[in-house]
């Protein structure tokens, strides 16, 4: 596998130009890493991408087709790209880095990159922990409301029912007391009737 980067030529070196696409590997369209030349057609493969074409068994130059090819590394093309730049992929940076120091460049950046990354993580789970425990008071608040407004409600039934139950026990009694009147007003009545009666029957 080669190495994913832009070539940098703000120059526009017209050597650079011209050699260009020789410095991609044309198996994963990368920057050559470790260039390997192929001597059958002088072609060029990173190291990776040959051992990949090997392993898969085909037996014919990947570039040409011609059987029983061999390669050989490419001091050439490894004293060429030792003359460019590469551009660091890594957001925030653009770097153009020269192309030996590129894989430790790129890692190091990546790692700049993960810290930031981890500590703009912290920094957002700390904000939604803020939220979260903001509207979680804000909710505990809101049911204590409401279960005091409960209560209160709750409390003027009872009290109705208290008073409900007292108007109708002196309903009962008031009830019970113009009976016991009416009773005792039917006993006078009658009594008088009676005394009328034998004061009639005397006359």
């Amino acid at each position: 596998m080669g190495i994913e980067a832009e070539i940098y030529d703000k120059k526009n070196n017209p050597i650079l130009t011209d050699l260009k696409d020789d410095i991609i590997c044309p198996i994963c369209c990368a920057v050559l890493q470790e260039p390997m030349m192929l001597i059958c057609c002088g072609g060029h493969l990173c190291l990776s991408c040959l051992k990949d074409v090997r392993k898969s068994n085909f037996k014919d130059c990947p570039l040409c087709r011609k059987t029983g090819y061999s390669a050989t590394k490419s001091r050439f093309m490894q004293s060429f790209c030792s003359k460019i730049e590469l551009i660091c992929p890594v957001d925030g940076c653009n770097t153009a880095v020269p192309y030996f120091e590129f894989e430790e460049h790129k890692n190091r950046c990546l790692e700049i990159s993960m810290r930031k990354m981890t500590l703009k993580n912290h920094a957002d789970i700390f904000a939604q922990n803020e939220t979260l425990t903001r509207e979680l008071e804000e909710s505990k608040n809101k049911i204590d409301k409401q279960r005091k407004q409960i209560a209160s409600l709750e409390a003027k039934m009872r009290c109705n029912e208290d008073k409900r139950l007292l108007n109708e026990k002196v309903l009962k009694d008031q009830l019970l007391e113009m009976n016991q009147k009416l009773l005792a007003s039917n006993g006078d009545y009658k009594d008088l009737k009676r005394e009328y009666e034998d004061l009639k029957n005397v006359q």
